[in-house]
């Protein structure tokens, strides 16, 4: 039997990685392990069949599927999903965690921030009392208003230049943050400034690698809305401020809210596997598992849970992933249960992730100001039906 790598049996069906995983996960193509690596094999003859039956999604439903988790509809240097492993502009997250700083993946991602430089200019561009902190939605509000208000306050707002954008970047970024974590800017690195006003001294560096891993991920729902709004040369400010609104969603970041109160729910209980089962048996959806994007693993979760087992969160975590018949933790129960392994609620978990995020949405708007042309996908138009 001859095998195929993802990347040689996705080029030999013209599909993208993604889709490849796709057929997987529905059972269409079946993958092989290797022995000690992570990355699947594919059966040659299997795939050869598949191409000659013609399984493969015709242009109708490849137009309708694009949005869902399909073909890709963009190109990005910024990061990509290549064999189950998430890259940033060629750098694998697992290494970056190791010893980078969230400064440095945004020198990475926005190519020419300079990380050494002095914040303390942000600090005289910020509200007086606008680094609060405190309930979410208030401070993403805040932070949206404060976002918008800079229009006005910006002579060269509209100014979409890379030189422009590279200069306001740090404020940005670090700005915004602020809002969430009631933080007075000073020379820190972020995941510095994070522990020390969230009263988690000791966790520097388990912050530190939360923000280094969750600084993008590729084209998300939040990530598009921020290129669409920045493809109409409108400033970056409300680009950002619609990728926050976006990150706020039910179906996007909600989810760690719903996996946080599920598994304080299952940890209060003391039988997970009991809990689960009754859940299933009503038809209730478990929250925090499985990846449309990573059949085989979501490797910022695995990031995630190797430090939540560092805080003697082990047991509990083996008896939920147990209770789920084995399936593997999105990156959104694994911040989750980071969050109880550390005493803190589910607010704290998403703030770190927009914290982390609005690294990636500033690369993209950089990227996108690039391009020079308006995002405008066209619509099928329904004639004569209703609902």
């Amino acid at each position: 039997m001859r095998y195929l790598s993802s990347a040689e049996a996705a080029r030999e069906l013209g599909v993208s990685l993604p889709t490849l995983y796709s057929y997987v996960s529905r059972g269409v193509l079946t993958s092989y392990p290797q022995a000690g690596r992570k990355s699947r094999l594919y059966d040659a003859d299997q795939i050869a069949k598949f191409k000659m039956r013609g399984e493969i999604l015709n242009n109708a439903q490849v137009t309708e599927n694009i949005m869902h988790y399909g073909h890709p509809v963009l190109e990005t240097q910024v990061s990509g999903i290549v064999d189950g492993r998430l890259l940033f502009r060629g750098h694998d997250i697992s290494v970056l965690a190791d010893n980078s700083t969230a400064e440095d993946v945004a020198d990475l991602l926005w190519v020419g921030f300079d990380s050494s430089a002095s914040l303390g200019w942000i600090r005289n561009e910020l509200p007086e009392l606008a680094p609060r902190g405190g309930e979410l939605d208030r401070a993403l509000v805040d932070c949206q208003r404060w976002l918008l208000s800079r229009i006005e306050a910006d002579q060269s707002a509209y100014d979409n230049s890379r030189e422009k954008i590279i200069e306001i970047a740090p404020l940005i970024w670090r700005g915004g943050a602020s809002f969430f974590f009631g933080s007075a800017l000073t020379g820190r690195s972020l995941h510095e400034e994070i522990a020390v006003v969230s009263g988690l001294p000791d966790q520097a560096d388990c912050i530190r690698k939360c923000l280094v891993i969750l600084a993008d991920h590729e084209l998300t729902a939040s990530t598009f809305a921020t290129r669409v709004i920045a493809s109409t040369g409108a400033p970056i400010y409300q680009a950002i401020s619609a990728g926050l609104a976006s990150l706020n969603g039910a179906r996007h970041l909600g989810e760690v809210e719903r996996a946080y109160r599920q598994f304080k729910l299952l940890a209060s209980e003391g039988t997970p596997e009991l809990a689960i089962r009754q859940a299933q048996r009503r038809g209730d959806q478990i929250y925090g598992f499985e990846h449309t994007i990573y059949p085989y693993g979501d490797p910022r979760a695995e990031i995630i849970l190797e430090l939540a087992s560092s805080l003697d969160a082990r047991d509990e975590l083996l008896s939920i992933k147990h209770a789920v018949g084995g399936k593997t933790l999105n990156f959104e129960g694994a911040i989750a249960l980071l969050a109880i392994s550390l005493g803190k609620g589910w607010s704290f978990a998403t703030a770190l992730v927009i914290a982390s995020r609005l690294i990636g949405l500033i690369a993209h708007c950089l990227e996108e100001y690039e391009q020079q042309r308006m995002i405008r996908p066209r619509a099928r138009y329904l004639a004569g039906r209703s609902g």
